[in-house]
């Protein structure tokens, strides 16, 4: 499957992997980003609940990826191998910094980082009532492939997508 591009409007976004001096950042960029959606899903995204501490635990066994302007965090996305997929979680961008590219430029730094590390694809879960998500994952290649219930819920509350990023 050949690679597309990240869209990057604003040449002056960067991208690089995080390292624990900045959990902080981290928790603070996802909080934020995750806050517009504080009661329109439920439950609540546990990303409202992100510490310093949870983003360091993290960075213990995954990866995290950072988009700065000029030294300065703005967006962020956790990476894990699990298995021959990479795990992409918690994709988050603040609001102001939206509509630039930065997410589908973190999003193939995810895609990256699977390729490296010979994963044969990349996953993702994004809730049902978040359809303008969605199309965005459309259409950077991923397709549902299965639908989960959150405990305590009678119905699904969120999609599972993949996108293959190496041919085995």
């Amino acid at each position: 499957m050949p690679h597309e591009p990240a869209l990057m409007p604003n040449p002056n976004v960067t991208f690089r992997p995080a390292t624990s001096e900045d959990s902080a950042a981290i928790a603070e960029i996802m909080r934020t980003a995750f806050a517009e959606h504080r009661g329109r899903i439920l439950p609540d995204s546990s990303a409202l609940r992100e510490t310093a501490e949870s983003a360091a635990e993290f960075l213990r066994t995954g990866q995290v990826f950072l988009a700065e302007i000029a030294g300065r965090p703005i967006g962020c996305v956790q990476a894990k191998l699990e298995g021959d997929t990479v795990y992409l979680g918690r994709l988050s961008v603040l609001p102001e910094s939206r509509r630039r590219g930065v997410a589908a430029g973190l999003m193939a730094r995810v895609e990256d980082y699977a390729r490296e590390v010979g994963a044969a694809s990349v996953m993702l879960k994004v809730r049902i009532a978040l359809s303008q998500n969605q199309r965005i994952f459309l259409s950077r290649g991923y397709r549902e492939v299965g639908r989960e219930t959150h405990a305590g819920f009678d119905r699904p509350t969120s999609i599972r997508m993949q996108k293959p990023v190496n041919a085995r």
